[in-house]
Parts: structure tokens; C-alpha cells; sequence
């Protein structure tokens, strides 16, 4: 009997064993999941990450009435403004003229005996009337050993969106290429035609402002149905910091009309002190897709960030825009 009960004992020991060892390994799982969620947790944020100042708050707005004043005849007359005198090659404003409906021109004179042997390439990067930059569209070249009376013509585009057809103050900067991508430089000059008035500023009481903090101010200034059945909307942006800017829409989301995603690019660069008029359009057919006849709202939202610190991208007050 004795000998019976050893052997039930021995083997209920026998039978134990894998039941703790079971229980043994299946704490420690446990255990080593413990720890691995801990670590998790204590991972750091990574560095140089692009952070946005959230403003939540949605605006809602109006554009006033408005007339935008029509092209007048001006007699403007500009006296000689040196552009360049450098390595042989000599760039003179020379004076200025109306050309058809809101083309401008500015006659020049280009001599081309430059020291590199090569032919001349100018390029106009940027034009800024009054203060407003505008997108240039010319270019020229000249030959090497010539002397050009030559033309800058420009269309104020200005005028249909805030009644400039005349300055009386034109910065431009222009590219100097002498046809090798090495030998290239940019040279800027400032033109004041007989209208200029320092004392002259441009007031638009009837934009609505949707942000204005800390030198940058946005503002819608007008929306425009066309027959073709395409739309635009057009901004005023305006940046009164030391620091160049860009402004534009980082996602799909970013806008809506009539309370549906379709997507309105903006992507606009300033200087420092400069402003621009910005059109942002809407097509006939991401219209028709959401089944939009008219169009009733639209809402937007807006990003910039500074040169200086680039990395760093603003998130400007949410609008919405009745039409």
C-alpha cells in the first residue's frame, strides 16, 4: 500500500512539472510585452519636425461692390536710367510709350561689346509696379558687337484687377546671360515715369481680410464668372515683414465650394515689403464632376511660411467666401 502511494506521488510530481513550466514561460511573455510597450513610449519626436499653428476658428465673409477704374490716356515721359554699364556691356532706359489697350513699353538701349566674346541674353525675373509684382513674359538676345534700340513691352495686368494702367514707379530685376550657364548674373533697377507720387498709396475697402498678423495680410479681392464656365478667385497678399514668404494650399482638403472638396491651387512667393494680386481659378470641370451649377461659397484655408525659418509653416485663419 505504502509503495502504491509513493508511486501516485511521483508521478503527480511528474505531471506538474510542465504545467508550471507552462505557467513560468507565459508570465515572462508577459512581461517582455510590458517592457517593449514601456520603450515605445520613450521613442523621441524627430528632430526638425514642421510644425503649424493650428486656428481653428472658421471666418465667414463677404467682397464689397467695387468698380475697377478704366484705362485713361497719360502722357508719361522717363528720364535716362542707367540699367548697366559692366564688363562691356551697356543697358540705358531711355524713355516710354503706350502701346495697344494695356501694353506698356519701355525703349532701351543695349551695347553689346562684352568682354567674354559671347552673345547677350536678357531676361526680365520680376517686375514690380507701385509696389505690386506682376509676371513678366519677356526676353531678348543681341549680338555680340551691336549696339539695339530695343523695347520692353509689358501688359499692365494690374489694371483689371486694381485699376493700375499707369505707374509711376517700376523696379525691375533682370538676368544678364552671356549664353553659358556659368557666366550669368542679375542686376535690378528702379524706373520713376513723370506720374510717380511718393505720397501715393492704394486703398481697397471694399477686399475682405481674412488674416492680418505680424506684417502679412491676406485679403480677397474679387471673384469673376466667365462665359467659358470657368471662375476665378483673386487675392490680395501682402507682406510687410523683413522676411521673403510663400503662401500657398498644402492639401485637397484645403478647399471647398459649396461645401465640396474641390481643389484650388495657391502658390505665391513674395519679397520682403512686396504685394501681389494672386488668381486662383475653377474650372468648368471640377465643377460639373461635383455637380455644381453655381457657385454659391467657397472656403479655403491657407498656409505661409518665412524664409528664415521655412521649416515652420503657419496655418492662417480658415474662410469661407459668399458669393
Amino acid at each position: 500500500m505504502k509503495r502504491f502511494a509513493s508511486i501516485l506521488t511521483v508521478l503527480v510530481l511528474i505531471l506538474m512539472v510542465p504545467m508550471s513550466f507552462g505557467a513560468c514561460k507565459k508570465t515572462e511573455g508577459k512581461n517582455e510585452e510590458q517592457l517593449e510597450t514601456t520603450g515605445s513610449n520613450e521613442i523621441p519626436e524627430p528632430e526638425n519636425q514642421e510644425t503649424s499653428i493650428e486656428v481653428t476658428e472658421i471666418q465667414s465673409g463677404t467682397i464689397g461692390l467695387h468698380e475697377i477704374p478704366e484705362s485713361e490716356y497719360q502722357e508719361i515721359s522717363i528720364e535716362d536710367t542707367e540699367v548697366l554699364n559692366r564688363e562691356g556691356v551697356s543697358i540705358h532706359i531711355l524713355g516710354g510709350s503706350l502701346g495697344e489697350g494695356p501694353t506698356r513699353v519701355l525703349k532701351m538701349r543695349v551695347v553689346n561689346n562684352n568682354i567674354y566674346n559671347r552673345e547677350l541674353k536678357l531676361k526680365v525675373e520680376k517686375l514690380v509696379f507701385d509696389g505690386f509684382s506682376d509676371t513678366p513674359l519677356w526676353e531678348r538676345k543681341y549680338e555680340m558687337g551691336t549696339t539695339t534700340e530695343s523695347e520692353l513691352e509689358f501688359n499692365m495686368n494690374l489694371g483689371n484687377s486694381i485699376g493700375i494702367w499707369n505707374p509711376g514707379k517700376i523696379e525691375i530685376k533682370f538676368k544678364v546671360d552671356f549664353d553659358h550657364e556659368l557666366i550669368n548674373y542679375f542686376t535690378d533697377v528702379t524706373v520713376y515715369t513723370s506720374l510717380y507720387d511718393s505720397s501715393k498709396t492704394y486703398d481697397f475697402p471694399y477686399a475682405y481680410t481674412f488674416y492680418d498678423k505680424k506684417g502679412v495680410k491676406l485679403s480677397v479681392l474679387n471673384y469673376e464668372y466667365f462665359s467659358s464656365g470657368d471662375a476665378e478667385l483673386q487675392f490680395l497678399f501682402e507682406n510687410n515683414t523683413e522676411d521673403g514668404i510663400t503662401i500657398s494650399t498644402d492639401h485637397a482638403e484645403d478647399s471647398l465650394v459649396n461645401g465640396l472638396p474641390i481643389y484650388l491651387n495657391v502658390y505665391s512667393m513674395l519679397d520682403p515689403g512686396e504685394k501681389t494680386v494672386y488668381s486662383t481659378h475653377i474650372y468648368k470641370n471640377d465643377l460639373e464632376k461635383a455637380k455644381i451649377t453655381k457657385v454659391d461659397t467657397i472656403s479655403m484655408t491657407l498656409y505661409y511660411k518665412k524664409d528664415s525659418n521655412y521649416k515652420n509653416k503657419i496655418k492662417c485663419n480658415p474662410f469661407e467666401i459668399s458669393i
